[in-house]
């Protein structure tokens, strides 16, 4: 028997079967803390081989796609189809005529559809009631810093739209294998760390405070300290002294591991940084001995031009 002659139902039966293949490989490779990359990225392979090869087939695509938005894999969807998918899956969740749909379950997909960057779907959570003020785990990661993550800057823009904490704490950033210290960077200093630029100058519109540590493997610096040693990236520097990023340079002490951001950038010949930060009035307490430790000539010439 040809597979046009099997009948619609029983097509869309296999179809639901097929498109639900994520929960199969899950009972067989348990996401346990040292197996959830490896069984996520099986998951991620099966899944898209297997709707790969169902939407080759022009006589089954649309009976396909039909059972996809409406089979019970709409975190699958979430997870690792395509926004325009999840999206009509959604729709048929949360129709009207079908009941309610628990809100927790909207706060759940909200947090999968964030992830990717769906702001669509996010809206349409959102608009079902699922709270944007949710912290996830491992983590705690507020949704704003899970937005600049996926770099999305039309879902940072309508979470900020629903009034999403704007200064929410996260992980620190870069910790390895999501272990390690925790720190609580705030959206815009992941958006720093990331150098996720037209995502920091959204959040500082928004009115995002600039008087913040940011975490990473190496350590904790401010602003000033962690891009002072990017030294071909002036660009997020310039932009956040332009928001007001004031250089205190009482508050630095070598001596306490307060390194100073201008001695950062002499270190690292960053004459770009350095010339940003002595605009903006980093000095050293005796800049003769930052002259001395400057590699090159431009550094050395800049530096004596403010004494």
């Amino acid at each position: 028997m040809g597979w046009s002659k099997l009948p619609f139902e029983l097509q869309v039966l296999i179809f639901l079967h097929l498109v639900d293949i994520d929960l199969e490989v899950d009972t067989a490779y348990p996401a346990s803390a040292s197996e959830s990359r490896v069984a996520m990225k099986l998951r991620r392979r099966l899944w898209h081989e297997a709707v790969g090869y169902m939407s080759v087939c022009r006589s089954w695509r649309l009976n396909f796609r039909w059972a996809l938005v409406r089979g019970i894999c709409v975190d699958t969807l979430l997870y690792l189809g395509p926004e325009d998918l999840a999206f009509q899956a959604l729709q048929l969740l949360y129709d009207p005529e079908k009941g309610d749909t628990p809100l927790h379950y909207a706060t759940t997909q909200l947090i999968m559809a964030t992830r990717r960057g769906f702001a669509q779907c996010m809206r349409l959570l959102i608009d079902e009631g699922a709270c944007v003020k949710v912290l996830t785990f491992p983590g705690p990661r507020g949704l704003l810093s899970l937005a600049v993550e996926s770099n999305s800057m039309e879902a940072t823009r309508l979470l900020l739209q629903y009034n999403a904490p704007l200064e929410e704490g996260g992980q620190m950033c870069g910790a390895r294998w999501g272990w390690g210290n925790v720190l609580e960077n705030t959206p815009l200093g992941t958006a720093i760390f990331q150098r996720k630029l037209a995502i920091a100058k959204i959040l500082l519109e928004a009115g995002a405070s600039l008087d913040i540590q940011i975490g990473h493997v190496g350590g904790v610096d401010d602003p000033a300290q962690l891009l002072a040693g990017r030294k071909y990236e002036t660009a997020m520097l310039s932009l956040l002294l332009q928001y007001g990023l004031r250089i205190d340079n009482d508050k630095y002490d070598p001596l306490n591991g307060r390194n100073h951001p201008l001695a950062t950038a002499i270190l690292g010949d960053a004459v770009q940084q350095a010339r940003l930060l002595l605009r903006a009035g980093a000095r050293l307490l005796d800049m003769s001995r930052g002259i001395d430790a400057a590699v090159s000539e431009e550094m050395k010439g800049l530096l004596r031009s403010y004494c």
